[in-house]
């Protein structure tokens, strides 16, 4: 759909900047996208709710094993 097309141009852009933060930021960032693209406030009520993004985060990148599997680094 337009909209999935909007969010991976976004991702995408946004991609190589979040690979440099910590995963707090990118859960931040994440929560503050995922809230624009629903339409709902800027806040986080829980810890639970941002124990969810911040376990996203975490595990989405993981560079030493992406180093590790590129052909030059085996």
């Amino acid at each position: 759909t337009h909209e999935e097309a909007e969010r991976t141009i976004v991702e995408g852009f946004l991609e190589p900047l979040s690979r440099k933060m910590s995963f707090q930021v990118r859960a931040w960032i994440a929560y503050l996208i995922e809230s624009k693209w629903e339409n709902r406030e800027l806040t986080i009520n829980t810890d639970a709710e941002l124990t969810k993004f911040v376990e996203v985060e975490e595990t989405r990148y993981n560079e030493d094993a992406e180093i590790e599997q590129h052909y030059k680094y085996r």
